[in-house]
């Protein structure tokens, strides 16, 4: 009997407007167990979420360079999908420190797997 061995992953999006950095943090986060899409704007990520896309985190760059900026798509998406874990990422400290005031978790640039693993954890259960 055939078996869906990733039925029980989570899932991650990733939303960063630079490609190579979204396909850095989801081979990361594929080696951390999650399966992971990525999208290029936030516009594009609240499509996809708005379509029915199931994620169990949201792993948003907070300074993408045009539209919705990623602190803008966090503070929606709490309120619109609070079933949903979010992440920040930056390398700004002060959109870091506007973030975290908002009381988002923010994973500071560069990043590396095992500071991903500790934020991970340290995001509430869903």
């Amino acid at each position: 009997m055939p078996s869906d061995q990733h039925a029980s992953r989570p899932t991650v999006l990733i939303v960063d407007d630079q490609p190579d950095v979204a396909e850095t943090g989801a081979d990361m986060f594929t080696f951390l167990g999650y399966g992971a899409q990525t999208a290029s704007t936030a516009t594009e990520a609240l499509d996809m979420l708005d379509g029915g896309m199931r994620v169990d985190v949201l792993f948003l760059d907070i300074g993408m360079r045009s539209g919705m900026s990623g602190l803008e798509l966090a503070l929606i998406a709490r309120e619109r999908f609070p079933e949903v874990a979010l992440l920040l990422t930056t390398g700004h400290g002060d959109a870091m420190a506007e973030a975290q005031d908002k009381g988002f978790e923010v994973l500071p640039k560069p990043y590396f797997i095992a500071s991903l693993r500790q934020a991970l954890a340290r995001l509430p259960k869903r």
